[in-house]
């Protein structure tokens, strides 16, 4: 009962973080394909989501193998992956002068230091709680 509580709330915020990107995307496209104010406070909205469902569901996550790491991995994937999504779209569709420095701030500096982040907690949490006692069939 507990896990399926679980898998329950990480879909859920799953889909909460695909919805809530395609927003900020939406938001970007509709301003000429440039990264403005308004798009950089409409992520970190979204950062605050993140955080708050990480808070939230903290103690639950930690009792269930990797959970943690689950939720920060695909939080990674689903933000940096929807950016370079859309910056691959711009640029396979002639209009990859709209990929200025605004864009790579978020392309390689969020995805390069959150990556280093995530890279820190994968070892933390195959250090701390490994494949020990995983049962392979």
């Amino acid at each position: 009962m507990f896990t399926s509580t679980i898998r329950h709330r990480l879909l859920l915020f799953t889909g909460t973080m695909i919805v809530s990107m395609g927003a900020v995307h939406t938001l970007i496209a509709a301003n000429n394909n440039r990264i403005t104010l308004t798009a950089q406070l409409a992520l970190a909205a979204v950062a605050v989501g993140y955080f708050a469902f990480y808070r939230a569901n903290y103690l639950a996550l930690r009792r269930v193998r990797y959970g943690l790491l689950a939720a920060h991995a695909t939080a990674y994937v689903i933000v940096n992956g929807s950016y370079w999504a859309h910056a691959t779209y711009l640029w396979t569709s002639g209009q990859g002068e709209a990929v200025n420095a605004d864009w790579y701030g978020l392309l390689f500096g969020m995805g390069a230091l959150w990556g280093l982040g995530l890279t820190i907690h994968a070892i933390a949490a195959h250090a701390g709680r490994g494949f020990d006692d995983a049962v392979v069939a």
